[in-house]
């Protein structure tokens, strides 16, 4: 492994934990969902501005 794909990992764990404390007791799916719709939500008003 690279320093660079570690340094990914490392990264990639601490959204997941960031992830699983906001949205505790959901599925991978589910959490996807709804995060996509706020992606949508925070790209809606991007475009109103």
């Amino acid at each position: 492994m690279t320093q660079g794909e570690y340094t990914r990992l490392v990264a990639q764990i601490a959204v997941l934990k960031e992830i699983a404390e906001e949205y505790s007791g959901k599925t991978i799916d589910n959490i996807i969902v709804q995060m996509e719709a706020r992606k949508k939500e925070v790209e809606n008003s991007a475009v109103k501005q």
